[in-house]
């Protein structure tokens, strides 16, 4: 099987090895946080805009009470504002 994350574009090795060279080996946890966490988020505020739209569901399939009338557009073009 081919791994995109190790051996991707030619590069080769062990990416721990590769931290630990970087001196950076104990920051393993905090690299795969760096990821998750904005992932997460990003999860989280789709469902949160998911729920808010079905909860407009039913004001969405509402009708206007009254729609603007001709006459009243009429007027606005004939009365300009100062």
């Amino acid at each position: 099987m081919y791994d995109f994350g190790v051996t991707g574009f030619g590069a080769g090795g062990d990416p721990n090895s590769n931290l630990a060279a970087l001196g950076c080996s104990h920051q393993g946890l905090q690299d795969e946080l760096s990821q998750i966490v904005p992932l997460a988020v990003i999860i989280i505020i789709i469902i949160i805009g998911v729920v808010f739209y079905l909860l407009g569901t039913k004001t969405r399939q509402q009708t206007a009470a009254e729609p603007v009338s001709p006459d009243y557009i009429a007027a606005a073009e004939a009365d300009p504002a100062p």
